[in-house]
């Protein structure tokens, strides 16, 4: 006999209006700049829950930075295509980045409540919302 009790995590989205979501994935980043061979992601992480936590970010199997409390930096990637953000304490919290090159990104970092140290929380942006709390951010 096997247990019946099963644990599932999931987020799910709902898009009500397929044009919006179109226009919400390209909003995700400004309009693309031709004249450079780089995209930018601009990461940064206010003050307040798990101060005392500190995770390293990745993006794909490259160490970026070392995200701490009250923290911003600015990243330039030479590499474009698909590809993940992802940080890990005690689980592993990862998002899908589509790098395309010339245009700019915002990384929200937080943590969420765990069991022992805390979780690392990630999210990417949309350009206008970003930019605001990246500069916001001081």
């Amino acid at each position: 006999m096997s247990s019946s009790c099963h644990r599932i995590k999931a987020q799910i989205y709902k898009i009500s209006n397929p044009k919006f979501g179109a226009q919400a994935a390209h909003d995700m980043a400004e309009e693309v700049v031709q004249s450079v061979d780089y995209a930018t992601i601009n990461i940064y992480r206010f003050s307040g829950f798990g101060a005392l936590v500190n995770y390293d970010l990745y993006l794909g199997d490259s160490l970026i930075c070392r995200v701490r409390n009250s923290y911003k930096t600015t990243i330039k990637v030479k590499i474009d295509g698909r590809n993940k953000l992802w940080a890990k304490t005690e689980t592993l919290t990862e998002v899908p980045i589509n790098i395309v090159l010339g245009r700019t990104y915002y990384v929200r970092c937080s943590i969420s409540s765990g069991r022992f140290i805390g979780r690392p929380y990630l999210e990417l942006m949309d350009f206008k919302t970003g930019k605001s709390g990246y500069r916001d951010w001081e």
